[in-house]
C-alpha cells in the first residue's frame, strides 16, 4: 500500500516539475469569468471546506488555463500545509499611482486613479493553519524552497514558485503574509487591460463589453 502512495507522490511531483517548465506564454489572453473558474475548482476539491468571496462582477482579460493552474496551486498549498476552511477571494480594484511633492511649488497631490483607468485583479487564498515564519515569507516563492512547517510533508517545493511564474507572465506580483486571524495568505495582483493583453484590440473588446453592459436596463 505504501508503494502505491509513493508512486502517487512521485507522479504528483513530476507533474509539478512539468508544470513549472511550461510557462504558459503560448496561451492566448481571453475574456474570462473568474466565478466559473473558482466554482470549478471548489467542485474539483470537494468536500474540502471553502469560504468564497467575489467582488469581480465582470469578465477579465487573462490566460484562463494559467490562472486556473495558479489558483489550484494556491489551494493545494493551503490544503497541504494549512488547515481548513480555505478562504478564496477575487476583486477588481483601480490601480492607484503615488503623486510626489512638487519641489518648485511645494504642492502635494493626493493619490489619483491611473489616467487610463487601469485596473488590477487581486486573487487571495488563505488557510487557517499556523502560518510561516516571517523570515521565510519571501523565500517560499523560490523554486524548491519550503517553510519549516512543510519539511515533514511530501511535496516538490514548486507550488508557490509556479504561482509566482504565472503571475509574472501576467506582469503581476505575489505577496505572502501571515494573516492577523491566523494562517498564511497569498495574494496575486495582476494589472488588467493593456499590460496583461499586450494587445490594444483586446483592450478595445473589453471596453465594448463594458459599454454593452452599461446599456442593459436594470430589471425591476
Amino acid at each position: 500500500m505504501k508503494l502505491i502512495y509513493d508512486i502517487e507522490d512521485m507522479d504528483a511531483i513530476l507533474e509539478q516539475f512539468i508544470s513549472f517548465m511550461k510557462d504558459g506564454s503560448d496561451e492566448p489572453v481571453s475574456l474570462t469569468n473568474l466565478d466559473t473558474i473558482f466554482n470549478e475548482i471548489m467542485v474539483q476539491f470537494a468536500p474540502m471546506k471553502f469560504v468564497y468571496e467575489s467582488e469581480c462582477d465582470k469578465v477579465v482579460p487573462v490566460r484562463p488555463l494559467s490562472i486556473k493552474r495558479l489558483i489550484i496551486n494556491l489551494v493545494n498549498n493551503a490544503n497541504r500545509y494549512g488547515k481548513p476552511p480555505i478562504y478564496l477571494s477575487a476583486t477588481v480594484v483601480p490601480t492607484f499611482i503615488e503623486t510626489v511633492k512638487d519641489e518648485d511649488t511645494d504642492v502635494v497631490s493626493e493619490n489619483v486613479v491611473n489616467k487610463e483607468a487601469q485596473e488590477q485583479l487581486v486573487i487571495c487564498v488563505r488557510d487557517c493553519g499556523d502560518g510561516v515564519a516571517d523570515d521565510q515569507l519571501e523565500r517560499i516563492m523560490q523554486p524548491f524552497e519550503r517553510g519549516e512547517t512543510a519539511r515533514t510533508t511530501q511535496g516538490s517545493g514548486l507550488g508557490l514558485a509556479i504561482v509566482d511564474r504565472i503571475a509574472r507572465l501576467h506582469h503581476g506580483t505575489v505577496e505572502a503574509i501571515n494573516h492577523p486571524e491566523g494562517g498564511l495568505q497569498v495574494c496575486v495582483r495582476i494589472p488588467l487591460l493593456s499590460k496583461v493583453a499586450g494587445d490594444t484590440s483586446l483592450a478595445a473588446e473589453v471596453e465594448e463589453v463594458s459599454e454593452v453592459d452599461n446599456t442593459v436596463p436594470n430589471s425591476k
